[in-house]
C-alpha cells in the first residue's frame, strides 16, 4: 500500500486489534526534518496505534519551558489558517482535514485548561481510543526538553517509549532552513533567495533553533540521563526508510509491519541547492556533530561518510 493517511471518520471508531490492557505511550522526540512527519504518517495508518489529527503538540515543551500561553496563540493562528483554506480543498481532502482541525480545536482547549486539569492531554490523546495498542505523540520540539521533564514522560503511563530520528547533518540543517524560509517568505518571493538569507543567518547565530535541532550529542545525553535503554529508540532517517529500519521500529513498538512505499516522502520542501562555499560552512559548523556520532555508532550511513569525505576544513 502507499503511506498515507487512512481514511478516518470524524471521530475514530474502534480498529480490529485487541490489547490486553493500556495502551502504550509513544513519544517521538525529533530532530525536526529528519523524518518525524513520515514517522507519524506510518504510526497514524497503521491498525494498531491511534494518533489523533494533530502532529506536534507540543505540550510537554510548552510546560517545561513556561509557554503555554505562547503555544496557544500558535495554534489558534494554525486553526485559522486551516479553515480558510479549507473551501479550496478537493471533498476528499477537505474531509479528512475538516476531521484534523477538530482535533486541533480539542486541543486548543487542553493548552487553555493544562495549568487547572493535568489530565485534560491524556483525555485527549486517549479521545476516540478502540482496541489499538499504542497511542502517539510525535513533536521534534521535545528534543530540546529538560532531561527533567523526559525523566517525568517515562512515568506518564504504565508502558512508554521514546524514539529520536537522525538525519545526515548537513542535510537536515538545509531542510530546515528551506522550511523556515518557505514559512517566512512573502507570496511571490524568490524562495531560494529567503533561504540563502536564512542560511546566513542560522550559520552566524549560534541559539537559531535550526542550529538547535542539529544538537544530537546532547541530546542523546538527555537521553541516556532520563530515559531507560529498554525504552529508547535512535534511529538513522537514512535506515529508517528501508524494509529493515521499518522492521526494527515496528520490533521496538510491539507492532506488526507495514508495507510502505519508501519513495514517498513527506514534506520535502523547494528544490534548491547551497554553494560549496555554503556546504563547507555548514560542515564545519556540524563537525563535532558528525564526530561525536562516530564515536558512538561503529557505521554511519553512507549520506553521513559521503558528506564527510567533504572534508571539514
Amino acid at each position: 500500500m502507499k503511506l498515507g493517511l487512512r481514511p478516518q471518520p470524524l471521530r475514530q471508531t474502534t480498529a480490529p486489534v485487541r490489547r490486553s490492557g493500556p495502551p502504550m505511550f509513544v513519544f517521538g522526540i525529533g530532530a525536526g526534518k529528519a523524518g518525524t512527519t513520515w514517522l507519524y504518517r506510518y504510526l497514524r495508518a497503521h491498525r494498531e496505534c491511534h494518533l489523533r489529527g494533530h502532529k506536534e503538540l507540543n505540550y510537554f515543551d510548552a510546560i517545561d519551558k513556561s509557554e503555554v500561553r505562547l503555544q496557544v496563540e500558535l495554534l489558534a493562528a494554525e486553526i485559522r489558517e486551516l479553515e480558510a483554506r479549507l473551501p479550496g480543498m478537493v471533498p476528499e481532502k477537505r474531509k479528512q482535514r475538516f476531521s484534523d482541525m477538530l482535533d486541533m480545536r480539542d486541543f486548543h482547549r487542553v493548552l487553555l485548561t493544562c495549568h487547572a486539569d493535568r489530565n485534560a492531554y491524556f483525555r485527549y490523546m486517549m479521545g476516540g481510543l478502540g482496541q489499538q495498542r499504542l497511542v502517539a505523540d510525535i513533536t521534534p520540539n521535545y528534543a530540546s526538553l529538560s532531561a527533567e521533564m523526559l525523566a517525568k514522560m517515562v512515568g506518564v503511563a504504565q508502558e512508554t517509549r521514546f524514539i529520536y530520528l537522525m538525519r545526515d547533518p548537513v542535510a537536515r540543517f538545509w531542510s530546515n532552513v528551506r522550511m523556515v524560509a518557505s514559512m517566512k517568505a512573502p507570496a511571490g518571493s524568490d524562495l531560494e533567495a529567503v533561504a540563502k538569507a536564512e542560511l546566513a543567518r542560522a550559520l552566524s547565530d549560534q541559539t537559531s533553533p535550526i542550529v538547535a535541532h542539529s544538537g544530537y550529542a546532547q541530546v542523546l545525553q538527555k537521553m541516556e540521563m532520563a530515559i531507560p535503554e529498554d525504552r529508547r529508540l535512535v534511529l538513522f532517517y537514512e535506515d529508517l526508510l528501508t524494509s529493515d529500519g521499518v522492521q526494527r521500529l515496528c520490533k521496538f513498538l510491539g507492532i506488526k509491519s507495514m508495507k510502505v512505499d519508501f519513495d514517498l516522502r513527506a514534506n520535502e520542501g523547494f528544490s534548491a541547492e547551497m554553494t560549496e562555499d555554503e556546504r563547507a560552512a555548514v560542515r564545519r559548523l556540524l563537525q563535532p556533530q558528525y564526530e561525536a556520532m562516530a564515536s558512538r555508532f561503529p557505521v554511519l550511513p553512507t549520506a553521513w561518510q559521503k558528506t564527510m569525505a567533504e572534508g571539514f576544513a
